[in-house]
């Protein structure tokens, strides 16, 4: 897991962590999140901020990029050095999840070979981030991973 920031109160309402792990790096607290579902996963994580130059590193190990990012430009910087230095890696992201609008709008998309998208694509959201949407899409997104790991590349 690879995140720079901290969790915030304003996290609360849309990722999964708890009040407890308010200023506590979120790649710290959602590793302590996880093991307390399974002790027995082995997590590597690294409180970094993503940028072009650092993704052929970072991403050297992975067998599925995945994004959850809440920054637009971040989401294509990822998308363009991850399909630069790992073209055959797939890579899962979510879109358009943001506002109000109906959460029945959210599906996965495959728009080209390796990248598999989750949301709407379209919702700018300027009702802000909402629980709901950003978790049915975050469902669908784990969902294709556990598919691509079983090896079945088709949504």
């Amino acid at each position: 897991m690879i995140d720079f920031d901290t969790v915030e109160l304003s996290n609360l309402n849309r990722q999964q962590f708890k009040l407890s792990q308010v200023d506590m790096p979120k790649v710290v607290a959602l590793k302590q999140n996880l093991q307390e579902f399974n002790p027995f996963i082995e997590i590597k994580i690294h409180q970094v901020k993503v940028t072009h130059d650092n993704v052929k590193e970072l991403f050297a190990d992975a067998d599925i990029i995945t994004e959850a990012f809440d920054n637009p430009a971040a989401k294509a910087m990822l998308l363009d050095a991850a399909s630069e230095f790992y073209p055959d890696k797939p890579i899962v992201m979510g879109t358009g999840m943001a506002g109000i609008h109906s959460s029945n709008t959210i599906v996965t998309k495959h728009p080209r070979e390796n990248l598999y998208i989750a949301g709407d694509g379209e919702s700018m959201g300027a009702e802000g981030l909402m629980a709901p949407r950003v978790m049915i899409a975050a469902g669908h997104e784990a969902n294709m991973i556990t598919r691509l790991i079983l090896g079945d590349t088709e949504i």
